[in-house]
């Protein structure tokens, strides 16, 4: 979605959204970190180098969250996976320390 929109308001004026894959490339690349303003210092029109500027933020930003996402929907069903045996490995625990003594 966001290579589509990029491709089509940068279309002519910036060689990084000349065709739908370089878009991709682009974003995903600027997702990653390498992201770069100067890619919009070729846009003649300064609202529309503004927009990219806000775009590419935004996109990032929400790139950021769409993997934090992620990261706890993985975290939570591994937990929910161990969570029934939790319970187990305690009673154990505790009594392989009342063997102990």
């Amino acid at each position: 979605m966001f290579s589509i929109v990029a491709n089509l308001n940068f279309l002519f004026d910036s060689p990084n959204y000349a065709t739908l894959f370089d878009s991709l490339m682009t974003i995903l690349d600027s997702s990653m970190g390498n992201y770069d303003f100067a890619v919009f210092s070729d846009v003649e029109n300064p609202t529309q180098r503004d927009f990219g500027k806000i775009f590419l933020m935004v996109t990032v930003i929400i790139f950021t969250i769409l993997i934090l996402n992620l990261i706890i929907a993985i975290l939570s069903n591994t937990y929910n996976i161990f969570d029934p045996f939790s319970n187990a490995l305690y009673l154990s625990k505790i009594l392989a320390s009342r063997d102990l003594l």
